[in-house]
């Protein structure tokens, strides 16, 4: 209530004597799960039925098991491991034979391909990480299983063909699911993908292009490269 003085005061704190003390809880510490730390990735290779269980229904184009991997800290490990699994068969399933230099380059190529589909997220939706996206595109690699099974018994180009088909469509899923795209941002998305790859193509050539004219221009001045 209103009060005029001090007096009015003591009568309001006088109505509260004896009254039990209410002991509030301490607030619950999260602790913070590192996505890439050892331990979490081994964690969650550990839990060997919870991402398999992902991973069949990922091979179904199961889009909840897409947002559930995304959101698992823990399924970093589990999708690293079905990355390098499929990209490792696929190169051999292609070439017929263990080409480390190959494999290691498809890996390569691999992590450049989820970047740009980061980026193309993060410009459509202002929303996902590059973990988030790398564990769902990790995931959706489980589709190409089907094709590589289809180049080893050679099934034909056909089924190739369609599990390359497949093969977008998955990641394409994993990566909307991944940025919480919807609408209109889940069709562009591939397509600012391929814009950002095109235009990082050329930067990159024309990065190239600079240096080695300022290399040639080095080599004249010393004198070890006549002039063009």
């Amino acid at each position: 209530p209103d009060t005029r003085n001090s007096t009015d005061v003591f009568h309001i704190l006088n109505n509260h004597r004896g009254t039990p003390v209410v002991v509030k809880e301490p607030a619950a510490v999260t602790e913070e799960i590192h996505d890439w730390a050892p331990g979490t990735m081994l964690t969650g290779l550990g839990q060997f039925s919870t991402w398999l269980g992902y991973a069949l229904r990922c091979l179904f184009l199961d889009g909840k098991a897409f947002q559930a991997v995304a959101n698992n800290p823990y399924m970093t490990g589990p999708a690293l491991l079905v990355m390098l699994v499929m990209v490792s068969l696929g190169s051999v399933a292609r070439t017929g034979s263990v080409d480390l230099i190959r494999i290691a380059g498809d890996i390569g190529w691999w992590f450049l391909a989820v970047y740009i589909l980061y980026l193309a997220g993060v410009a459509l939706t202002r929303q996902g990480t590059f973990t988030k996206t790398f564990r769902a595109v990790g995931f959706a690699q489980v589709v190409y299983l089907v094709g590589i099974l289809a180049l080893v018994f050679s099934l034909g180009p056909l089924v190739r063909g369609l599990m390359l088909v497949l093969g977008f469509v998955a990641t394409w899923m994993a990566a909307a699911t991944a940025h919480q795209a919807r609408g209109w941002r889940t069709l562009l998305l591939p397509v600012v993908a391929f814009l950002i790859l095109i235009v990082g193509t050329v930067i990159i050539a024309v990065l190239f292009a600079g240096a080695e004219f300022t290399l040639q221009g080095v080599l004249y001045s010393l004198g070890l490269q006549a002039a063009p």
